[in-house]
Formats: C-alpha cells, structure tokens, sequence
C-alpha cells in the first residue's frame, strides 16, 4: 500500500464518520422534539465522543501527510533505450499490413 493509498484511506473514513455523525444528529433532534430527553442526552454523549474521535482521526492523517511531505520522492531512473542496427531492407512490416480495410457495408 503506498502513500496515497493511505491518504485515500482516511477520507474515507473521514467520511464515514460524518456520514455516522450527522445520522446520530437526527436521532438526537428526533429524541428531543418528541420529548426523550434522556434519550437526546445519551445521543448528545455519544455525538461529543465521536467529535473527539474525528479529531483524532484528522490529526492522524495530517501526521501521516507530514511523513511525507519531509521525505523526497524517489528518483525515477530511465533506461537508456539502445539504438540497434537497422532492419535490413524487406524485412520491416509494411503499413499497409496494419491498415484495418473497409467495405461498403461499413459506411451505411
């Protein structure tokens, strides 16, 4: 798994989290506006604790993107590609060998 994949990866539980978050708000706006107040508290707890751990989960991947912002990418080494000889005359592909023919029926 490489670098980007990891930061891939926290997005999208970034995003989950949120997803988690606001269904538990409307729980919690659900609880209260029908009156289940104990409810509505014990869903504002957990609402606070899964605040907290989104906060962890965002200072996580900002340690994790720092890793890698300090550390250069590797060099990317190019083969030097060596010229051969030339194909002796006749034994090169024509293009026309590669050219896909049409008819007729093609064109209506």
């Amino acid at each position: 798994m490489d670098q980007n994949e990891v930061a891939v990866a926290f997005d999208i539980v970034l995003e989950e989290i949120e997803n988690a978050i606001a269904v538990l708000n409307q729980q919690g706006a659900q609880a209260f506006q029908s009156g289940k107040y104990d409810v509505a508290r014990n869903l504002m707890e957990k609402g606070s604790q899964m605040a907290a751990f989104r906060s962890k989960v965002k200072d996580l991947q900002k340690e994790w993107l720092n890793i890698f912002a300090t550390v250069p990418s590797p060099k990317v080494w190019k083969r030097s590609r060596k010229v051969a000889e030339r194909l002796k005359r006749g034994l090169r592909t024509s293009e026309d060998t590669f050219r896909i023919p049409y008819s007729k029926a093609w064109l209506n």
